[in-house]
């Protein structure tokens, strides 16, 4: 009796805590501490760089026509055997159309040496054992580095707010060598670089704080020591995963009352209308924005192409190299322009496998990629397949 009530209570405590971590209010900044290391403004801060062993996590504030905006790399480095150097040429085999040449014949006037005998005094040497094999040498290894680069996404902007004015939870003060091992900040690889227009704060980061994620570091200019919030660091840890432009609209689909269409040199404009069920319940869904009738093709197709999301971003995919598959263009109700969409695709010819079993009399067919781009991503942005050729199947319908 005694067990089911404790197990009782603690699962109405995982209740409430998960009652409050689902119902929290995200709009609210994260407690990062209250232990003031500066105070600078979000416009000051020009870049931040997080280095973990094999890999560096980099982001830019950069420039265009539109303003100023953070990009985002990731860059993984493993190590490789270098490759082996071709073997050298044999030389080349003998003529056999060409007699070889004769064996010169001895000498007359030189006499043949006579066989020395051996000296019994000197007994004959014991055979030797055969050497053993000497181990092969450990293969030359080469660094391989992998650049991922991308728009940056919602979380930058959070991270750059929490930069700009960081905090701490605790202040260690001088971390002394021996402070330095139980932190684990003596021979930590990883680091935190931030960078402003007047200088820079780096940090080696070292292990978890006791029974939590939030992290020791240790300021290199000054060797103070200090808690971060798990906040500061989680988000530069996931890399391309946490800091990627998943929104590459930038507005909430239910926000968009009309939408344009174009492709193949047509253009259709549709509408959010009123429709009626059978039962005589009202709701709302797409139409024809000049019949204002309901068309549940025309409403499927648009609700597809919020699910044109980017998987990752190609900055040297050209749009010249790329063949035109559709553009939308999207609005509010009062007809004012929310963003744009344009969907791109492109053809190559498949790998053959690199195991041998390619066959070069049927090679594989060619791979055709979609991409979109927007003024959010910049650059051009590769889409799921099935959800990009489910869209462009559905145009025939659509301007039938």
């Amino acid at each position: 009796m005694k067990a089911a009530i404790i197990h009782g209570a603690l699962l109405l405590i995982m209740l409430v805590y998960g009652y409050r971590t689902w119902t929290r209010d995200t709009s609210i900044s994260p407690d990062v501490g209250s232990i003031s290391l500066w105070q600078k403004a979000t416009s000051d801060l020009t870049s931040v760089e997080y280095k973990a062993e094999g890999r560096v996590v980099k982001l830019e504030k950069r420039n265009d026509a539109s303003g100023d905006y953070w990009w985002g790399s990731e860059t993984t480095i493993t190590k490789r055997p270098k490759p082996t150097p071709p073997a050298p040429t044999p030389p080349p085999a003998a003529d056999p159309a060409k007699p070889a040449e004769a064996a010169k014949p001895a000498d007359p006037a030189k006499p043949a040496d006579p066989a020395k005998p051996a000296d019994p005094a000197k007994p004959a040497d014991a055979a030797k054992p055969p050497e053993a094999p000497k181990p092969p040498a450990p293969p030359e290894m080469e660094e391989v580095k992998n650049v991922n680069e991308f728009p940056a996404g919602e979380a930058v902007d959070q991270l750059v707010k929490l930069l700009a004015s960081a905090r701490a939870m605790r202040s260690l003060g001088t971390v002394s060598d021996a402070d330095k091992k139980t932190y684990k900040l003596d021979d930590t690889k990883t680091s935190l670089t931030v960078v402003f227009k007047d200088g820079q704060r780096a940090f080696v980061v070292g292990g978890q704080v006791y029974g939590g994620s939030d992290r020791y570091v240790l300021e290199t200019a000054t060797g103070k020591g200090y808690v971060f919030s798990r906040e500061l660091l989680s988000a530069l840890e996931g890399g391309f995963t946490s800091l990627r432009l998943s929104d590459p609209r930038g507005f909430e689909q239910t926000d968009a009352k009309q939408v344009s269409v174009s492709a193949g040199g047509k253009t259709r404009d549709a509408a959010r209308v009123t429709a009626t069920s059978a039962e005589g319940q009202a709701s709302e869904t797409w139409g024809d924005a000049a019949t204002k009738k309901a068309d549940q093709s025309l409403a499927n197709f648009i609700d597809n192409s919020f699910n044109l999301l980017p998987t990752n971003f190609e900055p040297a995919v050209k749009m010249s190299d790329l063949t035109p598959v559709m553009a939308l263009t999207y609005r509010d109700g009062k007809g004012t322009a929310l963003g744009e969409l344009k969907l791109f695709k492109r053809s190559r010819a498949a790998e053959m496998p690199t195991d041998g079993t390619g066959d070069l009399a049927n090679p594989p067919p060619p791979l055709v990629e979609y991409f979109i781009v927007t003024p959010r991503t910049r650059v051009m942005a590769m889409v799921n397949r099935s959800v990009a050729e489910r869209a462009e199947q559905d145009l025939a319908t659509l301007f039938q």
